[in-house]
């Protein structure tokens, strides 16, 4: 999955003067919660050994390595590198204390305006578990003598009895499903 998530926009300085007039330090601090809000949403649409592509087009890190920090810890996810070209002059971690692989390209350093990217790998022993508010949260790992739990993306018609041999699921959004006939 590639989430490449609202944010703040310092990335786009050069090219969109608007995007200088609205930055301020309560739209990052906004920016950073919404867009652990999205990664939460889209987290269980992985697959096992599934990867997310999270990238933004910012600079600090509270929207960048903080995030993926957050993820690496709160989903348990494993940070992938990509071992990029060194004569590129992509930027690696600037998080102090950390060494977990992610880039950011400045404009100064590469072409094109401010971008950043980590790879994100779920780790394929962990399941997730609805909860009461909008979202999904790990709750606990499944020990490889479990029998696999349903995803709670899968959804069955009104009235049917889900037969895990018989019946073709499908997949949707947790939040979504109170919109829709079923």
């Amino acid at each position: 999955i590639i989430c490449d998530v609202p944010c703040s926009g310092e990335g786009m300085f050069r090219k969109d003067q608007q995007s200088i007039s609205e930055w301020s330090p309560q739209n990052v601090e906004t920016c950073w919660k919404r867009q652990r809000n999205i990664i939460q949403q889209i987290w269980p649409c992985l697959k096992p050994s599934g990867i997310l592509i999270y990238s933004t087009c910012t600079y600090n890190t509270l929207e960048d390595e903080e995030n993926v920090k957050w993820i690496q810890d709160e989903m348990q996810a494993k940070v992938l590198d990509c071992e990029p070209d060194a004569n590129w002059g992509i930027t690696c971690n600037l998080l102090k204390g950390e060494s977990f692989p992610c880039y950011h390209f400045f404009p100064h350093h590469t072409k094109g305006e401010g971008f950043f990217l980590a790879r994100n790998m779920l780790n394929k022993a962990f399941q997730f578990q609805r909860t009461s508010r909008i979202g999904f949260k790990i709750l606990t790992a499944l020990i490889s003598s479990q029998k696999r739990k349903p995803n709670p993306f899968m959804l069955f018609p009104k009235n049917t009895p889900p037969s895990w041999n018989t019946l073709k699921p499908f997949f949707i959004p947790y939040i979504m499903a109170s919109n829709l006939p079923l």
